[in-house]
């Protein structure tokens, strides 16, 4: 497998923590780096931030049960945006932020930057250059969200989107990850920042990544996939040979 030794392009990936537990916190003049709060939706937990994960408060619980486990420790359970009039649950105020974070991000970048927008509280930025540069931005703009807009932004760095969105989500929460084609990464966290190799004997180094997302970014990079599209490409023996017994002497 051949890799390149410095990358000629960079894609970022923003993402926006816990989004709508901070734009809830934010409307209600709430601190939400000081308690544990999950966002709820009609009979669902739709977004919970890091105190309350710490609680047990997980994704797509029931409310009631997030409210048994926070209730101990004056967590709070925000149900999402209603619309007075009506009571139906209105995003207006989550589009409205991220509108702001959205333009804000785009005003710090280079003319020849390509901007797609994901979901409601992530985007990918495609720039030309190392991966080096795209660390630097990546640090300016969390701290211009953070300070102009009040929102914690976590950032994945790569040479393509896919590996871009895996490196964000470990790098959550309030980090920035850089993830190099050569099996390294670099993990800059606001309160633990550090260098480790990752080569294929060391991938216990990683911190924690969902199972199937793990199993599938060492399965790609382990037959020389590192994007979507080659992905349609393969045929059914090359993504099976890996899997294969070896041959009997």
């Amino acid at each position: 497998m051949a890799y390149a030794t410095q990358e000629t392009r960079a894609v970022l990936h923003f993402d926006a923590d816990c989004f709508f537990c901070q734009v809830e916190c934010k409307r209600r003049g709430l601190d939400i780096s000081s308690i544990a709060v999950c966002a709820q939706q009609h009979q669902d937990i739709i977004s919970v931030n890091t105190k309350a994960k710490e609680a047990g408060v997980k994704k797509h619980m029931l409310p009631a049960e997030a409210r048994k486990l926070l209730d101990p420790i004056n967590g709070r359970v925000l149900h999402v945006y209603c619309e007075p009039t009506c009571g139906r649950v209105s995003y207006a105020p989550y589009r409205a932020a991220s509108r702001q974070i959205i333009a804000l991000i785009r005003s710090y970048l280079p003319s020849k930057a390509i901007v797609e927008v994901a979901s409601i509280d992530e985007l990918y930025v495609a720039l030309p250059g190392t991966l080096r540069d795209a660390e630097a931005l990546a640090a300016t703009i969390r701290s211009a969200v953070l300070q102009k807009l009040g929102y914690v932004m976590s950032a994945g760095i790569a040479g393509n989107r896919l590996l871009s969105k895996l490196a964000s989500n470990v790098a959550k929460p309030n980090g920035t990850l850089t993830l190099h084609t050569r099996y390294a990464w670099r993990h800059n966290h606001s309160s633990n920042g550090r260098l480790a190799p990752c080569s294929p004997s060391h991938l216990t180094l990683l911190p924690p990544i969902p199972p199937l997302a793990f199993l599938l970014f060492f399965f790609f990079l382990r037959i020389g996939i590192q994007a979507r599209h080659i992905i349609c490409t393969c045929t059914y023996k090359v993504l099976k040979a890996p899997w294969a017994p070896p041959l009997s002497p």
